[in-house]
């Protein structure tokens, strides 16, 4: 009555080329991957700011050394000033007697 079916094969397709598709794909995707990493870095408007920021941070850190060295004159010259004064009120009672 009705003419026989063949039957479809369970694998339409050979393992070799199977596995050649595959390499296709996954490096497509590899490739695809890697350029969305590549994509996402710092622009260069953000590069500026960072580099701004790090210059930003040298002034600030050479502002608080020359800040810190404008102090330990003044506390030098000030430690001078109390040894001279201490020196002529020693030398004044030496003096005296």
């Amino acid at each position: 009555m009705f003419p026989k079916e063949k039957a479809l094969p369970l694998r339409p397709f050979n393992q070799k080329t199977i596995q050649k598709t595959m390499k296709k794909v996954l490096s497509t995707l590899f490739v695809a991957g890697m350029i969305a990493l590549v994509a996402c870095g710092p622009s260069a408007e953000e590069k500026a700011a960072q580099e701004k920021a790090a210059q930003d941070s040298i002034a600030a850190a050479e502002a608080a050394a020359k800040a810190a060295a404008e102090q330990a004159v003044m506390q030098d010259s000030a430690a001078a000033a109390a040894a001279t004064v201490v020196d002529s009120a020693a030398a004044a009672v030496e003096s005296a007697k």
